[in-house]
């Protein structure tokens, strides 16, 4: 009994949402209409070089996109899920999400920052907005 796959354009599919990409993007980093995108995500079979295309774009592995074509049956473990590019692109993924994470710590720092500056012109404001009143019923 042959196990059960996943159309590999619903694989496609669902490695572009997971990335973001919306049909527009992929149809211009491929250099077809988004039909044509649509077209891919109903295909139940891709040719090799077409195939390498899309990992490309996806920046996956061919060998991943075919390892999510698999169906796993409940209950049973599948070994070596993420036999495409072993501990490398883990490690590779490992260090992208870190440097993102570097980040943006920067940037929740930086707007600390700029919450207790503003913070601290605040109590100064309302002073200011009730000292010019006066100019305005004067005259």
């Amino acid at each position: 009994m042959e196990p059960q796959k996943k159309p590999i354009g619903l694989v496609i599919k669902e490695l572009s949402e997971e990335k973001g990409f919306k049909v527009k993007t992929l149809s211009q980093l491929k250099g077809i209409t988004p039909q044509a995108v649509h077209d891919v995500f109903k295909r139940s079979s891709i040719g090799t070089n077409e195939l390498d295309e899309w990992a490309t774009i996806l920046e996956v592995s061919p060998g991943y996109i075919l390892e999510k074509t698999k169906v796993k049956e409940e209950g049973i473990k599948v070994k070596d899920e993420i036999s495409f590019g072993g501990d490398s692109y883990l490690m590779r993924r490992l260090a992208d999400l870190e440097e993102m994470v570097h980040f943006l710590k920067g940037q929740v720092s930086e707007k600390d920052s700029m919450i207790r500056f503003l913070q601290g012109k605040s109590g100064s404001v309302p002073l200011a907005r009730f000292a010019a009143l006066p100019l305005f019923f004067c005259g």
